[in-house]
């Protein structure tokens, strides 16, 4: 079985790059869930700075799959 995605360019390129973007999405969420999993374990830290580690975690994950959220969300 076969599949295929057509998309009328440039009308759908945010479409379109959502979907060359999925697996990308999905590798930076599976690696953000370990790293809070980790967190939760190991952590000491306050409240507070614990947040501030989730959002840079979470950057982090983002920025090393390539992934900007303005340019899928419009």
């Amino acid at each position: 079985m076969k599949a295929t995605l057509e998309f009328n360019l440039p009308e759908e390129s945010e479409e379109h790059l959502r979907a060359v973007k999925s697996l990308d999405m999905a590798l930076a969420l599976w690696n953000f869930r370990e790293e809070l999993r980790i967190l939760r374990k190991n952590s000491d830290e306050s409240e507070e700075d614990i947040y501030e580690r989730i959002w840079d975690i979470l950057n982090d994950k983002l920025d090393h799959h390539d992934i900007n959220l303005e340019s899928l969300i419009s």
